[in-house]
């Protein structure tokens, strides 16, 4: 998408399997059935070696994909479980997601439905979630998959690469630095969601990446396709949804976070045809996503 692509964490539109309100029930207990396949993880950060560093990551369970949470959102994740919490609601600062922490080790996450107006219903979702124990000497982690009624799940003992002979996929992925909890930063504030800027775009300038810390970056889109011609716009590709500009952006997220029902954010040319008492707007799309932890750019600031 740009030079931040490579920065990306995440996507906006994160595919989560989908049930209907019927079926929510159901799926919740072949959550808990699955979470029997998923190994149990520490439950504080004692216990994590001073060599290791944590990571929180999920798997997209359409397009069978790893997504490692950021930093600030994994900080979250990591407090509630030393806390004993069941549970981490993320709400609108992660797609409204909730993350499930059962005693067992079988993390999860889900999605509440949502009403999209002309675009139909989305549905609840699921998606199974893991805590990693990654020494950080190590390049890469492996976790391991398998389908279930059509959708990827994570199995087994996914701290350990042998512990792949039921899976149907592995995966081998690097890992990123900049998502990772260590005990020198077990202490620091989670860094504030914040606003992209030029210096984010070129994030990748090595000057830049030599600092330590890294924000959460919020970034709104707005999309190109519409229901009667492209379907459900929430699972169209990277290439149909368009960022902003940074003033609007910042106009956007300043009305979001201060609870206000809309924002002024796009200026509208408006042809006048003689005669007519009518002048229709252009340049308008009703398709937008704030995408804050997705569409988040890890960048050192």
């Amino acid at each position: 998408m740009s030079a931040a692509s490579s920065n990306l964490v995440g996507d906006a539109r994160l595919e989560d399997s989908t049930v209907s309100d019927d079926e929510a029930e159901t799926s919740d207990g072949a959550g808990a059935e699955l979470s029997e396949q998923l190994s149990a993880s520490s439950l504080h950060e004692d216990s994590v070696p001073a060599d290791c560093a944590v990571l929180w990551a999920s798997l997209d369970p359409v397009r069978r994909c790893i997504d490692f949470y950021p930093r600030a959102i994994a900080q979250r994740l990591e407090a509630a479980l030393g806390s004993g919490e069941d549970r981490c609601v993320l709400g609108a600062d992660f797609f409204n997601a909730t993350v499930h922490l059962p005693p067992d080790g079988g993390f999860c996450q889900t999605t509440p439905g949502q009403h999209m107006g002309r675009s139909g219903y989305k549905a609840p979702g699921f998606r199974s979630a893991c805590r990693i124990v990654h020494p950080r000497s190590a390049r890469t982690v492996t976790l391991h998959g398998r389908r279930v009624q059509g959708e990827w799940r994570l199995l087994g003992e996914w701290r350990l690469a042998e512990s792949g002979d039921d899976a149907e996929y592995s995966f081998v992925e690097v890992a990123p630095a900049h998502c990772m909890l260590c005990r020198e930063a077990a202490e620091e504030p989670c860094a504030p969601l914040q606003t992209w800027g030029a210096a984010d775009m070129a994030s990748s300038a090595p000057a830049v990446l030599r600092k330590p810390v890294v924000a959460v970056v919020v970034v709104w889109q707005w999309c190109r396709g519409t229901p009667e011609r492209d379907g459900d716009p929430m699972r169209l590709g990277d290439e149909m949804w368009c960022p902003y500009l940074s003033d609007q952006n910042t106009a956007i997220e300043a009305a979001f976070s201060a609870g206000a029902g809309a924002a002024a954010a796009r200026s509208l040319r408006v042809t006048f045809s003689p005669g007519a008492p009518t002048a229709p707007p252009t340049g308008l799309n009703p398709h937008w996503v704030r995408s804050s932890g997705g569409m988040v750019l890890g960048t050192p600031c």
